[in-house]
C-alpha cells in the first residue's frame, strides 16, 4: 500500500481489554518516530472531552446509570404475554403472571435482558458522541503529522456494543447516524488473544464494568474476528506469546503494509531562492 500524500497515515489498533494495546501502540510509535517520522498517539474514549469525557468515565465506572432500572421494572414489558405463551406454551390467565413462579421468574429475566441492552446502546450513543466531540482534534492530527496512532476507535464500539446485545445492524446504524463522516482508518490491527489468558492482567486504577465481564471479553473477540474476515483493511495478528514477540508482529504487518513509515525518512528538498538579498 502507498502511504497518503496530503495527510498523515491513519491507524488503529484493536483488542479486548488487556490485550496490550497501549503497549503495542507505544512501540509501534517510538519504532516509526526513531525513523524520522512525525508520529502522534491518541487514544479513545477521550475522557478529557469537555462535553462527553466525564460522562464516559462515569459510565464506565458505574457511577451513572443510563436507564432506570426500576422504572423499566414497573412498566413491564408490552409483549411479555405472547412471550410467556411462546416459551411455556399455552395461554397464561392474568393471575398465573403473579403467581406462577416460572412466570414471575421469565418476567424478570426478559426485563433484565431488555435493561441490558437499552443501557449498552446509550452508552454506545455516548462513545459516539465523544468521537464525534474529538473529531476536529483528530483531523487537525491527521493534517500536520506523518501517522496517527489510536486504540479504542469506531470498530471497539461496533463490537463492545454487539457484545452487549445491540444487533449488529442496529450498532452499524447507529455509528453511520451519529458519526457522518468519521474519519475511517486507513489499516486496523487487531491483536487476537482469549480472555482468559488476559485476565489476571493488572490495570492501574482498577478494571471497569467492561474489563470485569469475561463473558464479554469472549464475545468482543470472536466479533473482531468477524469483522477482519469481512474486511481488507482489517488484519488480525496472533496475540499469543511475550509481549515482545507479539510487538514485532504488529510492526512486521505495518512494515509489509506501508513499508515506508519503517525506513528512514527522506527529507524533502528545500525551494532554493534566486536572485539578490
Amino acid at each position: 500500500m502507498n502511504l497518503p500524500t496530503a495527510r498523515a497515515l491513519f491507524i488503529d489498533v484493536e483488542a479486548i481489554d488487556r490485550a496490550g494495546k497501549t503497549t503495542h501502540l507505544s512501540s509501534l510509535a517510538a519504532r516509526i518516530g526513531a525513523n524520522g517520522w512525525q508520529v502522534v498517539e491518541t487514544e479513545y474514549p477521550d475522557r478529557r472531552a469537555p462535553l462527553t469525557g466525564m460522562l464516559i468515565d462515569a459510565f464506565l465506572r458505574e457511577r451513572m446509570d443510563l436507564v432506570d432500572r426500576g422504572a423499566m421494572r414497573a412498566q413491564g414489558r408490552p409483549s411479555l404475554v405472547k412471550d410467556l405463551e411462546r416459551a411455556f406454551g399455552g395461554t397464561p390467565a392474568a393471575t398465573d403472571l403473579t403467581s406462577d413462579d416460572r412466570w414471575r421468574t421469565f418476567e424478570a429475566d426478559q426485563v433484565e435482558a431488555d435493561y441490558v441492552m437499552r443501557h449498552a446502546l446509550l452508552g454506545q450513543e455516548l462513545f459516539c458522541l465523544n468521537r464525534r466531540e474529538c473529531a476536529g482534534r483528530l483531523e487537525y492530527l491527521v493534517a500536520t503529522a506523518d501517522v496517527v496512532l489510536t486504540s479504542r476507535y469506531q470498530l471497539s464500539g461496533r463490537a463492545y456494543g454487539e457484545a452487549a446485545g445491540v444487533p449488529r445492524a442496529q450498532m452499524a446504524a447507529l455509528v453511520d447516524s451519529l458519526e457522518p463522516g468519521l474519519r475511517r482508518p486507513d489499516l486496523t490491527l487487531i491483536i487476537d488473544v482469549d480472555a482468559e489468558a488476559v485476565a489476571n492482567r493488572p490495570r492501574a486504577g482498577g478494571l471497569d464494568s467492561f474489563e470485569r465481564d469475561l463473558e464479554l471479553q469472549r464475545r468482543v473477540a470472536a466479533i473482531y474476528r468477524d469483522f477482519a474476515a469481512d474486511d481488507a483493511t482489517i488484519v488480525l495478528i496472533d496475540g499469543s506469546g511475550s509481549l515482545d514477540v507479539i510487538g514485532r508482529r504488529v510492526q512486521d504487518v505495518v512494515a509489509h503494509a506501508y513499508p515506508q513509515i519503517l525506513r528512514p525518512k527522506i527529507a524533502a528538498p528545500q525551494n532554493s531562492r534566486g536572485g539578490g538579498q
